[in-house]
């Protein structure tokens, strides 16, 4: 019974290495937030499109990455795609790192914890 729970363990260790490598290696800028929609995680590809870097954004509000061109209508709308679908996809524009604003093609998925009703994945198209 152990040697069957540790091969498990195993197994699945390897697969998470394998989505970590992915999302690590994709051109598209990942964040990952908490229910309270702090960042906890970004890769590579979020550092290089946006300016920031992870140690900059950790365990701050996702809204710091708020551009200022979005109305409050338009985040409750998003927001409540995403609570009944578990996605939205859409234009928006969020804020580089000391520079003007960044428009991208958006997908935001609920992930794993729906009992959250926040998203944890955020993806960016260059």
């Amino acid at each position: 019974m152990k040697e069957n729970l540790e091969v498990m363990v195993d197994e699945r260790t390897k697969q998470l290495r394998i989505y970590e490598t992915i999302v690590e290696n994709t051109d598209e800028a990942i964040y990952i937030t908490d229910a309270k929609a702090n960042i906890i995680k970004v890769n590579n590809a979020f550092e290089q499109i946006t300016g920031y870097s992870e140690s900059e954004v950790l365990k701050k509000s996702s809204k710091m990455l708020q551009s200022g061109k979005h109305s409050k209508s338009f985040y409750k709308k998003m927001w409540d795609s995403i609570v009944e679908n578990g996605s939205w996809s859409g234009e928006i524009w969020d804020k580089k790192e000391g520079r003007d604003c960044l428009p991208s093609d958006t997908d935001s998925q609920q992930c794993c914890q729906r009992q959250w009703r926040r998203p944890l994945l955020y993806r960016y198209f260059p």
